[in-house]
């Protein structure tokens, strides 16, 4: 998501042409949650785990400063 004031767009590396739609902001942020919420459904039910015990067995590091 690029947020700009209280609008945004979505930028993403599968498109196949760029779009400068924009949304308001409340809007982006709301459906992007509902996404998120709903892959997590989703790949629990699919691969039958629970992602929060899950995801602490993945290392992770911050990017370098």
């Amino acid at each position: 998501m690029v947020p700009s004031a209280n609008q945004g767009r979505i930028q993403s590396i599968w498109g196949d042409e760029r779009m400068n739609t924009v949304f308001p902001l409340d809007t982006l942020v709301t459906c992007l949650s509902d996404l998120e919420r709903q892959l997590r459904f989703d790949l629990e039910a699919y691969f039958d785990i629970q992602l929060d015990a899950f995801i602490r067995h993945i290392p992770y590091s911050s990017p370098k400063r």
